[in-house]
């Protein structure tokens, strides 16, 4: 089974399990806000479509995990398997965006690598670690902080480079 199949396979368990903790949730919460987290804007755009569609999954899924924080789920097990599988697709994403930055010779690959490799490195460590709720909050926001600055930062970075030529 491929990446992408786990992930979609893991993005539906997620969606009908939000689903079921969403009918718990204090009816005076704003679900609006919660449902936004990550909203991806076209400004984050590659301007290379599987790229684009890999950032999209990486949002969706993080909002997935904050779904799940703010609805209360505190099974660390599930969270573990979440975050490893989120891991999972981020790696296979990053060996895309990696082959594409090579083949058109971007110069700060090396540095971009390294990049994915600490965020790699940092998620699998974190995710081990996953003992309460706090920390699982806690990784969902260096996941969603990291995936946005990296996103706006490092890749456009990548972008500019590519559409000067």
């Amino acid at each position: 089974m491929s990446y992408f199949s786990t992930f979609n396979t893991l993005v539906s368990f997620v969606e009908i399990y939000f689903f079921i903790w969403k009918g718990v949730l204090n009816h005076n919460q704003n679900l609006e806000k919660i449902m936004q987290l990550l909203k991806w804007k076209d400004e984050y755009s590659m301007s290379e479509e599987k790229i684009d569609e890999q950032h999209k999954g990486l949002f969706k899924l993080s909002n997935e995990i904050y779904h799940l924080v703010e609805a209360g789920v505190d099974d660390a097990e599930h969270f573990r398997e979440l975050f490893m599988a989120l891991n999972d697709y981020t790696v296979e994403h990053f060996i895309y965006e990696e082959m594409y930055m090579e083949a058109k010779g971007y110069p700060q690959l090396k540095k971009h690598i390294k990049q994915h490799l600490e965020f790699s490195e940092t998620l699998k460590k974190l995710a081990v670690g996953i003992n309460k709720e706090s920390h699982i909050k806690d990784i969902g926001e260096f996941v969603t902080t990291w995936l946005v600055q990296h996103v706006l930062n490092e890749d456009m970075k990548y972008k500019e480079y590519i559409q000067a030529r």
